[in-house]
């Protein structure tokens, strides 16, 4: 009797990385319960790695436009060094996210330890966090597909999915523009499915792991917009 639960157990927990990608989608509660049971995090990770090099490309132009009027706004900048600094973003911009990715991983996995070990009481180790992090890849690779697209028709660096239409003309820097886009339909989203992972990794209910991702997301949101309206 044993040795059949054995035997189904090891069948519930495989799943193939394309039933993964495609279930962190269409089914994200059972796919996170999976997921969590043998933990891995290079493939998302490479994955969502490679696409985001690909969108970055494709911002380059708008990038070395949005740095070249902050430029514009320093007296002591010389056309030279303009030129020479907006060279290296542009060769620089869309390899960043070989070093910002696993960061952002690391640093989402960081928290969510400190939230749901210390101040939740719940049981979950780092390794599987950073796998739940990296397996966020589907949603942030088709939320920045369709940021790409957006980009293309409108034509601009700012999110078309979020309310900062509500101050179209707010400066860059402002705590307005920061907040605004910020509260952003796509980023809800990944939080939302962030949240059911959380929950999964700590054995909470789900509706514990998305008020406690959304909770979190909040005070960081209101957190930055305070110190750049303080500045």
């Amino acid at each position: 009797m044993s040795e059949e639960k054995n035997v189904s157990v090891e069948e519930t927990s495989s799943m193939s990385f394309a039933a993964k990608f495609i279930g962190v989608i269409t089914s994200p509660v059972a796919t996170f319960a999976e997921i969590v049971k043998s933990p891995t995090w290079f493939l998302p990770l490479l994955l969502a790695v490679i696409v985001t090099m690909g969108i970055t490309y494709q911002m380059v132009p708008m990038i070395v436009e949005m740095t070249a009027e902050e430029m514009q706004k320093n007296p002591n900048m010389t056309e030279e060094a303009m030129e020479q600094a907006l060279s290296y973003v542009e060769i620089a911009s869309p390899l960043m996210p070989l070093v910002t990715v696993p960061i952002w991983s690391v640093i989402v996995a960081a928290l969510m330890l400190l939230i749901g070990g210390l101040f939740m009481g719940g049981s979950s180790s780092f390794k599987t966090l950073f796998c739940v992090a990296n397996w966020t890849a589907p949603v942030m690779i088709v939320t920045g597909l369709i940021g790409m697209g957006l980009r293309m028709i409108t034509g601009a660096m700012e999110s078309a999915t979020s309310l900062i239409f509500l101050a179209p003309e707010a400066e860059r820097d402002s705590a307005i523009y920061f907040l605004l886009t910020q509260i952003d339909l796509m980023a809800i989203w990944y939080f939302a499915i962030l949240g059911i992972g959380f929950a999964a990794a700590f054995k909470f209910t789900t509706q514990k792991g998305l008020v406690t991702t959304f909770l979190s997301w909040g005070v960081v949101i209101l957190a930055i917009t305070a110190i750049k309206a303080a500045f």
